[in-house]
Formats: C-alpha cells, sequence, structure tokens
C-alpha cells in the first residue's frame, strides 16, 4: 500500500520572491460527475467521522504586513498516515474557480487559494512556483496555500483548518488538520501545509478537489489536475528587435510616395523629398545619427497595409489616413502628424457650386483606399447617386480626370491644391469648399515591437516640442539654457528615457539639428515655401496653449511630454 504523507511543517515561503507561473485549465471527460462541494457541504461530518486513525496536525505559515513577526517553532514531523484504498473512477469534475468566503473566527476575508509542490520533507522552503496543473511523473507532495486578509488582530488567536483531499474518483483521499494562529497585529496572513509522498509517481492523473474547513464552516474550494505534463519546448532565440536589423543593415527602410507636391515628391535634383520623406529621415537621424541612412519605397495605394503587415519596411509614412481596422490589421499608428479632410476638385465648366451639387455625377478615386469609402458613404448619405470610377493610383486618378472619363476627383485638401497647380490652365478648376471626412494622417510602424513604436513616438515628440521649446535646426543649443524642460529634452539636464529605448542622451540634439523641428518641416514642404497650405488657427497649428511666442497656435498638434 502506497503510503501518503501529510506534512507538518513551518513554511516560511518568501512570497515577494516567488516565481509565478500561468496555470492552465486541465482537460475533462465528456460526462463529469456531479459537483462535489454541494455533497462536501452537506455531509460534512459524516466526511470527517468517516476518516481512518487521529490526522496528523500541520503547522501553517504566517506573513505579517507591518513589524517582522515571529517564526514559529516548527513541530516533529508526523509519522505518515496510510491513504484509504480507492477504486480507479473515470476523471472527475475539474477544480472549480475558487470558493471564497469571510471567517468570522478573525472577521478575516479569503483572498485565494493556491498549490505548489515540493519536497515533503522540508521544513522551511524559500521559493515555490504556483500552478494548478502538476506532472504526474514528478510531483511528490502537493501544498495549499491560503491566504487571509482581516481587520488589524486585537490579539493572538489560534484555530485549526481542516483540509480534505478529494481523488479523481470523488472519494476522500486524504485529510489533516492545520494549527494557525495570528499574532496581535497583523492584517493579512498566509497558511499552508501539503499531502503526497516523498518519490514521485505516486499521485494519479486526475483531477483533485481540496476543501479547507475551520469547524463545520466551509473556507475555500480550489481544484488542481495531475497529468503527463509534455516536456519543455526547446528555448527559442529570441527576434531581433527592430532597432538592432536597421542598425546592423545601416538604413532604415521607409514606405512613402514620389509623386505628391509636399508630402513626397522628386525636387529638381530627382532627390525624393516631403514632409513625410523628413519625418523619415528625423527617424534615421535619431537611431542611426545620419538622416541621409533612408531607403525611400515609393508604394502604390493599394501596397500601404501589405508593406507594413509584413515588416519588409520599418516604416510607413505616405499620407496614410489613421482608423482603427487599420490599427488593428496593419500596424502601430504612433502620432498624429497632419490633419486633412477628403474633398473635390471640379472643372469649372460644369457649373457646380458645392458637393452636395453632385447628383449623378462620376468621380474619380483611387482604389482600396478610405477616400473610396468616403465617396460611397458620401453620396448614400445625400442620395448623390454619385458613380465611382476606382483606379489603382492617383496618378491614373488625375489622368483620368483630365481626359474626360469623370466630372470631379476626390483626395484630401492637402491634395487637391498641389495636383491642380500643375494643370495646364489650373484656372480652369477649383476645389469644392466640403470637407466630408476626418482623415488624421502619421507614421506606422509593424505590430510586435514596442520598442520600435516607442523610439518612433518618441521622435515624433521630439519634432513637436522643438517648435514648441523654439529650438531650431541652425541653433541647437548644447549647454545648460536655464529652462529644465528645454534642457531635459536636449540631454542637458535630467532625462526623458532616451536610455531605456537605447538612443543617446543627447538624441533630440541630432535630430534637430539634421531636420528642424514641426514648423521648420512644416514650412519647407506645406507652408510658405512648400505648396502654401496656413496653418494659424487651423488643426495643424501647436496646441493653444503651446510655451512658444511667435509661433501658430489654436490647433491639435500635440504630443505626449518628454519627461
Amino acid at each position: 500500500m502506497k503510503l501518503l504523507t501529510s506534512i507538518a511543517a513551518v513554511l516560511l515561503l518568501a512570497v515577494g520572491c516567488t516565481s509565478e507561473v500561468p496555470t492552465r485549465s486541465p482537460a475533462f471527460a465528456p460526462d463529469p460527475t456531479p459537483d462535489l462541494r454541494a455533497a462536501v457541504a452537506t455531509h460534512v461530518a459524516a466526511t470527517v467521522a468517516a476518516m481512518p486513525g487521529p490526522a496528523p496536525t500541520a503547522t501553517p505559515f504566517p506573513t505579517p504586513t507591518a513589524a517582522a513577526a515571529p517564526t514559529p517553532t516548527a513541530t516533529a514531523e508526523p509519522t505518515a498516515t496510510p491513504a484509504p484504498s480507492t477504486t480507479p473512477a473515470p476523471t472527475a469534475t475539474p477544480g472549480p474557480t475558487p470558493v471564497l468566503s469571510t471567517f468570522p473566527l478573525l472577521n478575516a476575508r479569503v483572498t485565494g487559494i493556491r498549490f505548489f509542490e515540493g519536497g515533503c520533507d522540508v521544513l522551511r522552503q524559500r521559493s515555490v512556483v504556483y500552478t494548478n496543473v502538476f506532472d504526474q511523473r514528478t510531483a511528490r507532495c502537493i501544498y495549499w496555500q491560503l491566504n487571509l486578509v482581516f481587520d488589524r488582530q486585537p490579539e493572538r488567536a489560534n484555530f485549526e483548518i481542516e483540509a480534505v483531499y478529494h481523488g479523481p474518483g470523488g472519494g476522500i483521499l486524504a485529510r489533516h488538520s492545520a494549527h494557525a494562529f495570528v499574532e496581535r497585529g497583523w492584517t493579512n496572513s498566509q497558511h499552508a501545509t501539503g499531502e503526497g509522498w516523498p518519490q514521485p509517481g505516486n499521485w494519479e492523473a486526475g483531477d483533485y478537489l481540496v476543501e479547507l474547513f475551520v469547524g463545520d464552516q466551509l473556507l475555500a474550494t480550489a481544484g488542481f489536475a495531475v497529468t503527463e505534463l509534455p516536456p519543455p519546448a526547446s528555448p527559442v532565440a529570441p527576434e531581433q528587435s527592430r532597432l538592432q536589423k536597421v542598425r546592423d543593415r545601416g538604413s532604415l527602410i521607409c514606405a512613402s510616395r514620389d509623386n505628391i507636391p509636399g508630402f513626397g515628391y522628386l525636387d529638381a535634383f530627382g532627390n525624393n523629398v516631403g514632409f513625410d520623406i523628413d519625418l523619415c529621415r528625423a527617424v534615421a537621424a535619431a537611431v542611426l545619427g545620419d538622416p541621409d541612412a533612408v531607403e525611400v519605397r515609393p508604394i502604390a495605394a493599394s501596397q500601404r497595409g501589405p508593406a507594413i503587415q509584413s515588416g519588409e519596411v520599418d516604416l510607413l509614412v505616405r499620407t496614410v489616413t489613421q482608423t482603427t481596422s487599420r490599427d488593428a490589421l496593419w500596424g502601430n499608428f504612433v502620432q498624429t502628424m497632419f490633419y486633412d479632410g477628403q474633398g473635390f476638385m471640379v472643372r469649372k465648366e460644369l457649373g457646380v457650386a458645392s458637393a452636395l451639387e453632385l447628383t449623378d455625377a462620376t468621380v474619380c478615386v483611387v482604389r482600396g483606399t478610405t477616400t473610396e469609402l468616403n465617396l460611397h458613404s458620401f453620396s448614400k448619405r445625400h442620395n448623390l447617386n454619385i458613380a465611382a470610377l476606382a483606379l489603382e493610383d492617383t496618378h491614373a486618378v488625375v489622368t483620368a480626370y483630365l481626359e474626360g472619363h469623370c466630372d470631379s476627383f476626390t483626395n484630401d485638401h492637402s491634395q487637391l491644391a498641389p495636383i491642380g497647380s500643375f494643370f495646364d490652365d489650373p484656372n480652369l478648376h477649383y476645389i469644392l469648399p466640403e470637407f466630408i471626412s476626418e482623415e488624421p494622417l502619421g507614421p506606422v510602424v509593424p505590430h510586435g515591437d514596442e520598442q520600435w513604436y516607442d523610439i518612433v513616438k518618441t521622435v515624433m515628440s521630439i519634432l513637436i516640442y522643438g517648435e514648441a521649446y523654439g529650438v531650431f535646426s541652425n541653433a541647437v543649443p548644447s549647454a545648460a539654457t536655464g529652462d529644465t524642460a528645454v534642457d531635459r529634452m536636449l540631454g542637458i539636464q535630467g532625462s526623458f528615457g532616451q536610455g531605456r529605448l537605447g538612443l543617446s542622451r543627447t538624441v533630440a540634439q541630432t535630430v534637430l539639428r539634421a531636420v528642424g523641428n514641426y514648423g521648420e518641416i512644416y514650412d519647407r514642404h506645406l507652408g510658405p515655401n512648400g505648396i502654401n497650405l496656413p496653418r494659424e488657427g487651423r488643426r495643424n497649428a501647436l496646441w493653444p496653449h503651446a510655451p512658444c511666442g511667435d509661433c501658430p497656435k489654436g490647433g491639435q498638434i500635440y504630443a505626449a511630454p518628454l519627461r
């Protein structure tokens, strides 16, 4: 007959140092037996009376919260108690979600019961791993741990905890009584004893139920499973971080465009320049120290999602609108860097003054974009019966419009103006006044690398606060200015988390010298020196209370503080 050992030992568990592991639910028989808890609650007296022989006592471990608790003296190790013989039976119902209750004797509340495995002859155990699934091949003694919280204890109190173990067949496997106490002034305590065998391999595979009583009151119910666990998986080398990939490659791969003035286009020398391109260059300056270490990959609108989803590019900055579904499916949108809205370009000969007059019109639009969806929604909402001619990219849309295949074409207002400026006779066309959508534009990074997401977000914050603090590319301080916020941003005094991100302390100095602040980038490409989109009093101005003096305010350009 196998001997089941009841543990009577002082278990001093350093809970703050324990290693928590995820638990999992065991697999159960398709036809579970009835809930054991009801039966146990109904027949407590009969259950206890039926147990053979005197129950060995067990000493719990207490853990005070305030003053150091005195260590109780360990009692002598009891002799093993023969386990009652059991007949193999079908797998019982799984251990239920712990049943917790109030403990009137001490005005205590049960906050949890959990399990761990250990040797059966250990008097002191300082580190445990909590779980509710144990390996049948290695399990020895399986301990329960009861956690109590209560009002500050006025005086020492003693009590007995009765533990009843139920085996896989539903019968009683073992029972023991644990002497417990709490000292004056304590506000919580933990108590644990166990059952099992000094040698592994004696636990029957299946599901077990444990009830803890004080007197005839059921304090807590919880279950654990014993099974043959699969061998641990071979360690897998962690995937290389995006930051390290970029540094090993020596360049940043940025998906963008080369055909829209202001945002991404080829200048007279064949260089890809623009607002979006400078956002890429700012990230390259931050992580590589070189704003020109950028490989710009021009892609069509329909390629934006696949490019960032696949992880083949490090960054997507291509006048891409943030939406909830794109955020979930494509990648992480970092920061809104430009607020836009959709509108319509028409020929003057069409004779319409409002988008609400485009009844039965044919409108050209880029396929697979939020622009196309917005067009359908606008037409349906106002019963306009617009026929959408969806084409692959902006070039195809504009060509179709100029060749007369559609009455109008739709795009963001920020793109309609620069596109129209390149027409042979811009005066023959005009932009209708309506904004039919919200289009927050900003960089996107692939899912799965929080550090890389935080890096790009921080670089965007540097650009915005560079303007807010009045730091320009031609005059970036390298010595203390006396302004705490400026000195922290520039890495002269304090920190805003650069080290944890893998960036240099003076990363903001590098970025601002390389590309300038947000206002400089905007003016260069979208403002007076670019396509001339005003900022003052509009959404793309800084927030109303930005600390700068001579800067466009009253807008929504704002970022998390650099602290």
